[in-house]
Formats: C-alpha cells, sequence, structure tokens
C-alpha cells in the first residue's frame, strides 16, 4: 500500500529470479510523513536511479518528467535540485489519463514511457523516442507497447520501468493484477483478490 511505512523498498537480485528484501530507501519521518495521509495516497512506486556526475564536461542536468496538472516538466540541476522551471507539456494522451511517466537516453534517443487509461481495464503503457531531444518531437509505432486485455490471465499491465542487466541486456518491469476466482468460481474483481498488484518483468528490444 502507498500509505505503509517504512517506504520504497529496495530488492536485490543475481539472476533477476531470487529477490531479496536489504532495505528500505525511506525510514525516517524526515524524509516524508505518513502519519496523517488519507487511503491511496503517500509514496507512489517510487523510482531510484544512480550516475556517477563529471560537473567539468557540463553532464549535470537532469529533467524531471511529470504529470501536466503539476506544472513541471522540466530539467533539475545536480546542485542539489536548487532550480526548476515551469515546464514544458510533451505529451497528451487520447487514452484518459497519463501518469507519471519515465524518460530516459539510451544511445541516440530520447525514450518516454507513460502509463496511460487509467490503473483499471484500460490501463497500459506506450513508449516514445525522440533524437532530437527531451522535448520531442517523439514518433511511434501508433499502438501501446504493453496492453493485456480484460480476458487475459494477467492483466493491467503498465507502469513500466526499463533496466540494463550485467550482461548488456534490457529488461522491463512493470505492475499487472491477475484474475482470481472466489469459491462460487466467479472471477473477483483483480485488485481486490488476495494478491492485488504484482511485479512482472520482460525483455526489451530496441526499435
Amino acid at each position: 500500500m502507498f500509505e505503509f511505512f517504512l517506504g520504497c523498498a529496495i530488492y536485490f537480485s543475481k539472476d533477476l529470479v531470487n529477490w531479496s528484501l536489504i532495505g528500505n530507501a525511506l525510514t525516517q519521518r524526515s524524509q516524508v510523513e505518513m502519519r496523517t495521509i488519507e487511503p491511496g495516497t503517500g509514496s507512489w512506486a517510487s523510482t531510484l536511479r544512480y550516475r556517477p556526475i563529471d560537473s567539468r564536461n557540463g553532464q549535470g542536468r537532469f529533467y524531471l518528467s511529470n504529470r501536466v496538472f503539476h506544472r513541471i516538466a522540466s530539467f533539475l540541476e545536480a546542485s542539489m535540485f536548487t532550480r526548476m522551471t515551469s515546464g514544458t507539456p510533451i505529451r497528451e494522451s487520447p487514452h484518459g489519463i497519463a501518469e507519471r511517466s519515465h524518460l530516459f537516453k539510451r544511445g541516440a534517443y530520447y525514450y518516454l514511457i507513460t502509463p496511460e487509461g487509467g490503473t483499471e481495464a484500460g490501463h497500459q503503457e506506450w513508449v516514445f523516442r525522440s533524437i532530437k531531444g527531451p522535448y520531442g518531437p517523439w514518433e511511434s509505432q501508433d499502438k501501446p507497447m504493453w496492453y493485456n486485455e480484460p480476458t487475459e490471465d494477467v492483466q493491467r499491465t503498465g507502469h513500466a520501468d526499463i533496466f540494463e542487466d550485467g550482461e548488456g541486456n534490457w529488461w522491463a518491469v512493470l505492475l499487472g493484477v491477475r484474475r482470481i476466482k472466489d469459491e462460487t468460481g466467479r472471477f473477483l474483481e483483480p485488485q481486490l483478490g488476495r494478491i492485488g498488484r504484482s511485479s512482472t518483468m520482460a525483455p526489451t528490444y530496441h526499435y
């Protein structure tokens, strides 16, 4: 649950199959206040990144992508986030709400990954790329990268993130829910089952 504390669990694996919990990133009240929040609020799918910065060659700029109603989709300086611009919209979703996106660079391209359509049956993940820069223009395959229909065993897939393993392979991690039957054989509303949302992993390929 988003409102549970300790928050932002960190798992470790050597083979991407067996995982061990090694700690939490949010462990103190000075980091986040969780005592008076409403149900469903709190720490939502925190993403941690590590990248060495060499200030001598100008590699000191970060980009923050966000939902447009927060009015921030811009960059943060490496000097402990002391400067923010007002933001520039870079994607308008035709599928309803577009939630927290991921923006990263791989090779010559910038990639934008956005979960769209809400977290229920229409949940899907779109991937765009731009060779010009993080503000686009963007190109896509005109179809979602991940969309599991309500008839599939694992559905509502989305909120993907990308990482590279130690052998140069790229993977996507994303959430999904499984259909569960009650004692009468009827399917339950997936997110109300005992399992709830679960983590899924899939290989990704450069396109």
